[in-house]
């Protein structure tokens, strides 16, 4: 008589094929984050933004491809090694994505040429801590438009005082 039950296993081997999955799940989203960065640098090439950042950026994730043999081998502590290198080297190139995006800000003389810029910056970045700069940037155009807002009532109200 045949066994119905073809899934019969035991707690060890439960947590076996589910600790193998988890370890896969945690490979693939290292992995996106790798493509996720391959992308930004395409995006930099595609809008022309500073050509020494991409140059590092290309050689970080270069390097990084060159040291792992097959991403997807589960037990395969040498990726994990090179992804922790990784993710270092990338957010020293960060702090110097940081500096070109505050001196690019800060050389912008109108406001509508600030939200441009960061709209582009915005298309390009989706790592956490730059969009987050990009936020705070975006607050101190709100801060700043408020601010010519007032002064242009404040103008119009003393011209209409003195009429």
């Amino acid at each position: 008589m045949r066994n119905n039950n073809n899934f019969n296993f035991d707690e060890e081997d439960c947590n076996l094929i589910f600790s193998l999955f988890d370890s896969f799940k945690r490979k693939l989203l290292k992995l996106i984050e790798v493509f996720m960065i391959k992308k930004q640098i395409n995006l930099l090439e595609h809008y022309d933004i500073d050509e020494n950042n991409i140059i590092s950026l290309e050689k970080i994730v270069n390097n990084f491809e060159n040291n792992n043999e097959d991403y997807l081998k589960i037990n395969d502590q040498t990726f994990d090694k090179n992804y922790v290198r990784f993710t270092v080297e990338i957010s020293k190139e960060e702090a110097n994505i940081k500096v070109y995006i505050s001196h690019a800000y800060e050389n912008m003389n109108s406001i509508e040429q600030k939200i441009r810029l960061l709209a582009k910056f915005r298309r390009i970045f989706e790592r956490p801590s730059l969009k987050k700069d990009l936020d705070n940037y975006t607050t101190k155009i709100v801060i700043s438009y408020g601010r010519e807002l007032a002064d242009i009532k404040e103008t119009v109200t003393a011209s209409t005082m003195s009429n």
